[in-house]
């Protein structure tokens, strides 16, 4: 017996992973489940299986922007789990649970498949491991990071992109920040090169850098703090993956 997550119509589309002992689920590199570091705290979430109660567990890691499960919000507990569920990350990323027989579990990546009708294609369902898929892409020796810094649930680290990286309380940011404070379309952050400029997108309650509004884009120096609404951040550079340096 093992456990399975299912991807949902949405931004999970087409995701399948398998859960045994235990799955972490985040931003970080080392995450078994490794998601979208826009919206997803560095340590997320677990899913594991207690051995003495003989029983699957889900429990928030005090993520940022919260776990739910069939639609409550569990933002740092830990709760059981029945053969069926329906569990979000962030509010974003939605997915199926089921308590499944161990013959559903892949062994192997499958050989390539023989050529076979476009139909046929079309209709195969796709098991992809994400986590290798993403430490496979090329990747940066270096990236900027913004780290918020929050008292609800912890800090959440998250990647800058190469280009602009929108913030604000929409899923389709890049950066989704669930706080009252936040507008639904709040600032943007550029990275360009060696530099990272920040520019208010219209926001009720502001974008600050060291305190002092920001009227027009701005580049970002040194240590400076910044914060939108009532959300403070710092902007960092560090290796893309320790485990490669």
């Amino acid at each position: 017996m093992h456990a399975k997550l299912t991807g949902r119509p949405g931004q999970a589309a087409g995701m399948v992973f398998h859960v045994m002992e235990e799955s972490t689920i985040g931003s970080n590199p080392e995450s078994t489940i490794r998601l979208k570091a826009g919206i997803m705290s560095d340590r997320h979430a677990r899913i594991f299986y207690d051995r003495k109660k003989e029983n699957y567990f889900i429990e928030d890691l005090k993520s940022f922007n919260g776990t739910r499960l069939d639609g409550e919000e569990i933002r740092g507990k830990k709760k059981k789990l029945q053969k069926y569920h329906i569990i979000s990350f962030a509010n974003h990323y939605e997915f199926t649970f089921q308590i499944v027989a161990d013959s559903e579990m892949p062994s192997r990546a499958p050989a390539a498949p023989a050529p076979q009708a476009e139909e046929a294609k079309m209709a195969r369902t796709i098991v992809i491991d994400y986590n290798d898929m993403m430490q496979q892409m090329p990747q940066k020796k270096d990236a900027f990071f913004v780290e918020f810094r929050t008292t609800k649930g912890g800090d959440q680290s998250t990647m800058l992109k190469d280009g602009e990286n929108t913030i604000g309380r929409m899923s389709s940011s890049d950066i989704m920040i669930d706080n009252p404070s936040i507008s639904r379309q709040h600032a943007v952050l550029s990275v360009r090169g060696e530099k990272i400029f920040v520019r208010d997108a219209g926001s009720r309650n502001g974008t600050f850098l060291d305190e002092q509004r920001v009227e027009q884009e701005t580049e970002i120096t040194g240590n400076a703090e910044v914060r939108f609404g009532l959300v403070r951040a710092v902007l960092v550079k560090k290796p893309l993956d320790p485990r490669k340096q």
